[in-house]
């Protein structure tokens, strides 16, 4: 229990200092996406037709609405060009892959699901939307040098220091136990 503790304490103060890769950026290139499912994609603003809810059509042939759920629609070109090949043998069941790129006619939807940022839905759809009428005009060689900017960014999906009480309790619970059965093993709490 000690050396998971310890663990557990040494890996988040490592990943506050060294943050992992964010699943999800938003830049004036495009979308860039990165998960364990689908690795470096990029999609360019211009290629995007569209952002909208998720719609799914059900086995009696009418669609069914999820309004939460961000869908960013690709072309069947694109998809097939530049997504498609991403998918790796290793990169999760098909069902996980079918949830995130469903056909809706001529186009392609790329689900942006808000429980992988643990964010309000809205905090997904108003930033992409908006990006996505800001930039989608721009041509692409103009573009092509355009990185995210750190101070105008907001990460979603990666870990750090937020002082919330949940995160606290994270950290003072394992320390606790760390003292409590040191304390106790070293004879300075009576057992």
């Amino acid at each position: 229990m000690v050396i998971g503790a310890l663990g557990w304490i040494i890996f988040a103060l490592y990943r506050h200092f060294k943050p992992a890769r964010p699943i999800l950026m938003l830049s004036p290139a495009g979308i860039s996406y990165h998960a364990s499912l689908l690795k470096n994609l990029l999609i360019p603003w211009h290629e995007v037709r569209g952002v909208d809810a998720f719609e799914r059509t059900g086995a009696s042939g009418i669609p069914d609405c999820y309004p939460d759920l961000t869908a960013v629609l690709v072309s069947r070109e694109f998809y097939d060009r530049h997504i498609l090949v991403k998918r790796s043998v290793f990169g999760g069941p098909k069902r996980s892959w079918d949830a995130m790129f469903l056909p809706k006619g001529s186009l392609m939807q790329m689900v942006l699901h808000y429980e992988l940022f643990s964010v309000d839905p809205k905090h997904i759809r108003e930033p992409v939307e908006a990006r996505w009428k800001s930039f989608r005009i721009e041509q692409p060689s103009s573009l092509s040098d355009a990185k995210p900017i750190p101070e105008a960014r907001q990460v979603y999906g990666a870990w750090s220091i937020d002082g919330s009480p949940w995160q606290a309790i994270k950290f003072l619970v394992p320390l606790i136990g760390i003292i409590g059965v040191l304390a106790v093993s070293t004879g300075v709490w009576p057992r």
